[in-house]
């Protein structure tokens, strides 16, 4: 039997397909069978980074709560919090497609002025044909694994920056998970890498949880890619690219993607 959560991302997957452009679904498919291997990749693009971006995020931030319960987590539902956020959307209608979290809205033209260098980079090294929504997030207590509520294709598609990080060690961590099976903290978790020369780097959503340490001594600002028009022939140059320069970090899967979506692709 498939477990209901198979299906629910079988669901959202196709609800993404569907909503993209024919020649992007080509793209898009063909890319799963290229690197739907790949559950974690660093990126091989410079730091992104702005040193006034804390106090920034200090002033403006705010607690948040979910809005509805994370897929196949029932112990993370609605009303649960864990995290303050700053959340940049060009206007209401780029907020997130699956509503999850609330919304603490930053304007975005005042954003790329106070920040246009960060917002430059960001878009020039990452492959996007434009960027209309980010968020940056800090969690405030120990983060359960699970995935986020967004896109269910088979290959790395969520992106990420630590623009900040004071912990003495690193503190997120993905490990791939099969659906419907009992999880366990076992030691094998892959923790983030520090790497002196990128912050930035892409799991792969539909194989693998994510969570997070908390010390409440220390704090994280993470820049979290929501809302963007990918460039399908630049993200295949990039993670070609980083697997290559990153080789010995990447985190690769040996489960056939039947067991993640109940079917072939």
């Amino acid at each position: 039997m498939i477990p209901q959560i198979v299906r629910d991302m079988s669901k959202h997957r196709q609800a993404y397909l569907d909503r993209i452009s024919s020649a992007d679904r080509r793209l898009v498919i063909e890319i799963e069978h290229l690197m739907g291997k790949y559950c974690f990749v660093p990126l091989d693009i410079p730091n992104i980074v702005d040193a006034s971006i804390v106090d920034w995020f200090q002033e403006n931030k705010k607690s948040i709560i979910k809005l509805n319960p994370s897929l196949g987590i029932p112990k993370y539902g609605a009303g649960h919090g864990g995290f303050d956020s700053v959340d940049v959307y060009k206007d209401e209608t780029y907020y997130p497609v699956n509503k999850t979290w609330e919304i603490n809205p930053y304007n975005f033209e005042n954003f790329k002025f106070k920040f246009k260098d960060l917002y430059e980079q960001a878009l020039s090294s990452l492959p996007f044909k434009d960027l209309n929504g980010f968020m940056f997030w800090s969690s405030t207590e120990p983060i359960i694994p699970h995935r986020d509520h967004n896109i269910f294709v088979d290959f790395p598609n969520n992106f990420r920056t630590m623009i900040y990080d004071n912990n003495p060690e690193q503190t997120l961590w993905v490990k791939e998970h099969l659906p419907g099976t009992q999880f366990q903290m076992d030691g094998t978790e892959a923790y983030i890498p520090r790497l002196k020369e990128s912050n930035s780097y892409i799991w792969n959503n539909l194989r693998v949880l994510h969570g997070s340490n908390h010390s409440p001594a220390h704090f994280k600002i993470m820049m979290i890619y929501t809302r963007f028009q990918p460039d399908w022939y630049a993200y295949r140059e990039l993670m070609e690219r980083s697997i290559a320069k990153y080789s010995d970090i990447v985190l690769t899967s040996n489960n056939s993607v039947v067991n993640f979506l109940g079917h072939d692709i």
